[in-house]
């Protein structure tokens, strides 16, 4: 039947984890789900829309007069007239990754703000309409400089992989002032100098404007719909990408290389550059062409290919365009002070060392390389289709609903949609991966726990064992002895067939752990004789968990975790601060033998054992995805 939501509340969901929700007491961490997963959040009342923030915007940068909005005519006008060159910011409003470096620091930089108003400054705030020809750029980062003359010659690029996540070691204000500075002084100096800059101008793309494309005719105008829905009317940066990449996949051409590899990162030829330079040599990777290159830290690159270097973007544009095949860059650089010349010799396959896994653009290029699933590089999902052959397969892609859409009821629709799919074509397994956004994990306990307890993998997917098979483990027959006050002579006692783990083969385990099945062990052991003896379920995990060499492990049990003399929970003890409080008698009673059981598994090659109340609701969520945790945390 379809799932029922009715019972639950949604809490705030998006497609990003912030890698700071990885808490100091818990192991770094990739956190993901697979299989079904509720993207919604809860737009806040005082929040505006996307579609509010875009006509704000409109409104406060014509009020403040130093952008001209979405008007390149007027800019090559105005330009034409006083002189001055043209400085484009290429801004997808409507995209609020960049927003940080756009509004917050450009326009309030008391070290920009003068130089701006040296250009002819012109805000494009969507690719809708624009010159592909003259504006060619990065079109997977979120922000980008062109730097013009008003015949339409390129000074110079600035910006680069400038996700908000990354960008900061790639970009800087220093870095923008100086390629502001050196693109007033080729201004200077144009047009003598105009031969040098001829190679900033790509060659003509297979179309001239975005919605030219085939994947986008059609869908899109050649301007923003201020009249109506100015968001859904962007044509993002991305989808250039995108487009450019369908148009030879629908002809069934091999798509350039230039294209699944573009603008190279400079780390990928081994070249690490200081962002508050234009481009100064900051460290060289061992083993990379910059190595072999004779490059040096403190290096000041003036030239590539003839071309002046105002910024990393420029380094990327040069990179760009140098064959796939490999072929020679050669360099101008400033070594103290002196002026050298100097050759980067880059060889056949040189751009497949470029990390394009950042790129939006990627994604889809992921399902056409993997026949279909754009999450190939994140999970095995050929070798799990291709053990389970008789199974339907299907892979829940990218999907996002607007702020202002996202309701319970949205989401229970959306849902019953893909239910009514995967039931209509006798899909078997679907899976999809995102993540949950923000820094407040526990606010999605609720969200995890119902995944847990209602989308869990059942028959083959999990698997029943005990230690017994494989051998898996082996325990020796416990002895314990007892002292007789009467007689004051210490007598053995028989326990009967219980066992102390003596020896752990993960063969099985390995195994199983790489075909995407769930262990589900039982604490019996074989003896070296064939006996089969009965272990104490913890002291069975213990084992089971240093041979695995695991990073946690958690015992629920009934008791909030361990608790000092005034019964107040201990949030982490070391190996020596449990043996101590033991000795005291802070621990007492039925804690010892667990604190004892984690010792023994720390003693085993787990990093950190937690004692945790089973009976609090999300408790092992608690634990793992807050930084105060839900128990006691026992480690070295």
């Amino acid at each position: 039947m379809p799932l029922n939501l009715q019972d639950w509340s949604l809490e705030s969901y998006s497609q990003e984890i912030h890698p700071d929700i990885l808490a100091k007491r818990h192991p770094p961490a990739s956190i993901c789900i697979l299989g079904l997963l509720f993207l919604a959040q809860v737009a806040l009342a005082q929040e505006p829309t996307r579609e509010q923030k875009v006509r704000a915007d409109k409104a406060k940068v014509e009020a403040e007069g130093i952008w001209l909005y979405n008007d390149l005519d007027k800019a090559y006008e105005l330009a034409r007239e006083s002189g001055k060159p043209i400085l484009v910011t290429l801004r997808c409003i409507p995209c609020e990754e960049c927003v940080k470096l756009d509004d917050d620091l450009v326009d309030s930089d008391p070290v920009i703000r003068p130089l701006l108003e040296q250009f002819v400054c012109v805000r494009i705030v969507g690719t809708n309409g624009l010159d592909l020809n003259t504006f060619q750029y990065d079109t997977d980062q979120s922000f980008a400089l062109f730097m013009l003359n008003a015949d339409k010659t390129i000074y110079g690029r600035f910006g680069t992989r400038s996700h908000r996540t990354d960008w900061i070691g790639d970009v800087s204000l220093d870095g923008m002032a100086r390629a502001l500075e050196g693109a007033l002084a080729l201004h200077k100096r144009y047009p003598d100098n105009k031969s040098s800059l001829v190679g900033k101008t790509g060659m003509p793309l297979e179309f001239d404007a975005p919605e030219k494309y085939p994947a986008l005719s059609g869908k899109y105008t050649d301007r923003l719909n201020y009249s109506g829905d100015v968001v859904k009317s962007c044509i993002h940066c991305h989808q250039i990408g995108d487009a450019r990449r369908d148009f030879y996949w629908e002809q069934s051409q091999p798509i350039p290389e230039q294209i699944l590899f573009p603008y190279p990162h400079p780390k990928a030829v081994g070249l690490i550059l200081d962002p508050d330079q234009r481009a100064t040599v900051k460290g060289i990777i061992a083993g990379t062409p910059a190595a072999s290159s004779g490059l040096q830290p403190g290096d000041e690159i003036l030239l590539m290919n003839g071309q002046p270097l105002l910024s990393m973007a420029d380094m990327q544009w040069i990179l760009h365009h140098v064959p796939s095949e490999g072929g020679k860059v050669t360099l101008s650089i400033r070594r103290g002070s002196q002026v050298i010349a100097g050759l980067l010799e880059l060889g056949a396959g040189w751009r497949q060392a470029d990390d394009i896994a950042w790129r939006v653009s990627s994604w889809g290029m992921r399902a056409i390389a993997t026949g279909g699933f754009y999450s190939e590089d994140e999970f095995e999902l050929r070798g799990l289709v291709a053990r389970h052959p008789d199974r339907r397969f299907l892979e829940l892609g990218r999907s996002c609903v607007l702020p202002a859409y996202r309701s319970k009821r949205t989401i229970e629709v959306l849902w019953q949609g893909c239910w009514a799919y995967v039931n209509h074509y006798g899909v078997d397994v679907m899976t999809g991966c995102a993540s949950f956004q923000g820094r407040v994990p526990a606010a999605h306990a609720e969200a995890l726990s119902f995944l847990a307890h209602h989308c869990r993998a059942e028959g083959e997917w999990a698997i029943g064992l005990c230690g017994k098979d494989g051998n898996m483990v082996t325990a020796s027959k416990v002895g314990r002895t007892v002292y007789d006050p009467d007689s004051q002579i210490e007598k053995h006692v028989d326990l009967g067939f219980v066992g102390e783990p003596e020896i752990v083969d993960t063969t099985v385990l390995n195994q199983i752990l790489g075909r995407e099945l769930i262990p589900v062990l039982a604490p019996l052991a074989t003896s070296t004789g064939g006996e089969t003896f009965n272990v104490n379920a913890d002291t069975f995990a213990g084992a089971i968990a240093g041979a695995l060499k695991a990073k946690r492990l958690l015992l629920l049990t009934d008791v909030p975790g361990v608790l000092d003399k005034s019964k107040n929970i201990i949030n982490e003890l070391s190996v020596n601060d449990a043996r101590k409080l033991i000795a005291d008698g802070t621990i007492s009673g039925g804690m010892i033998p667990k604190v004892e059981t984690c010792i023994y598994a720390l003693e085993q090659g787990v990093e950190g054992v937690v004692i945790i109340d089973g009976k609090v609701p999300h408790a092992v969520l608690l634990e793992l995805f807050t930084d105060h945790g839900a128990g006691t945390l026992i480690h070295k």
